[in-house]
């Protein structure tokens, strides 16, 4: 978006009444909030959705067989 329409938009919504601005301002709030959420809910469905997949199961079991051997190697 281009400098000059945020301006037109800024003096649009400064033109407005108080509880208007205050009213657009809580439903923008909203939205990002619900944006987040839905983001963070399919971050942990794709995660979850890795987590039972065979192949990828297939791979961390190679994985933690290879690291078998550092771990036992007597560190703590």
């Amino acid at each position: 978006m281009e400098y000059g329409n945020i301006l037109k938009i800024e003096k649009q919504i400064f033109s407005l009444p108080k509880e208007e601005q205050l009213r657009l301002i809580e439903k923008i709030i909203h939205h990002l909030r619900l944006d987040d959420q839905m983001k963070k809910e399919n971050f942990e469905y794709q995660l979850s959705k890795m987590a039972r997949d065979k192949e990828i199961q297939k791979e961390l079991g190679k994985i933690n067989e290879e690291f078998l051997v550092t771990e036992n190697d007597g560190l703590d």
